[in-house]
């Protein structure tokens, strides 16, 4: 029962908090990152729907500096997440321009199904290392002396097995 009574008190608080410090912590939202995007608002929304979960928010010192800094940490993590999603759609549409009058005929659907499926089987049959050498370089976009780190290997060796892995591929989309 004492726990059920301290939530309804952290709640009554953070209904206070959110009378209180709502316009402040959007006007210093939009100070620091602009009117949007991220917008203001959303972030200030999103800083007080964190709290939800918050043990217990009579510990907090001082509100207001506590929640700029919960506001201000979701604007940064929303517009790294912008940026990434901005810059991987740019480099999907560089990479995926397709010669004027190409048709996606059922024909190339199937052609790519079965490159995939070929490139998938090829994938099993690889060494452990060597898929996941590959994987890390070609999928997650790690640095051949990052993934010799990673998986505590030498870099030549990393280099070995991605080319290992490329000639295997290469092998079985002919």
């Amino acid at each position: 029962m004492g726990l059920h009574q301290e939530g309804i008190g952290d709640v009554d608080l953070l209904q206070d908090w959110y009378r209180q410090y709502y316009t402040p912590l959007t006007k210093f939202l939009q100070s620091r990152f602009g009117s949007g995007p991220p917008d203001p608002e959303d972030i200030a929304q999103s800083t007080f729907t964190r709290l939800l979960d918050h043990p217990n928010l009579r510990m907090v010192s001082n509100p207001r500096a506590f929640l700029c800094q919960i506001g201000r940490n979701l604007a940064i993590s929303e517009l790294r997440s912008r940026t990434t999603a901005e810059r991987n759609c740019h480099e999907l549409a560089a990479s995926s321009s397709l010669p004027e009058g190409y048709l996606l005929v059922p024909e190339r659907v199937l052609d790519a199904r079965e490159q995939i499926q070929a490139i998938a089987k090829a994938l099993k049959k690889m060494p452990v290392r060597r898929r996941a050498v590959l994987l890390m370089v070609r999928v997650d976009g790690l640095t051949q002396s990052k993934v010799a780190r990673r998986l505590n290997i030498s870099p030549p060796a990393v280099s070995r097995h991605l080319g290992m892995a490329t000639a295997e591929l290469y092998d079985a989309l002919m």
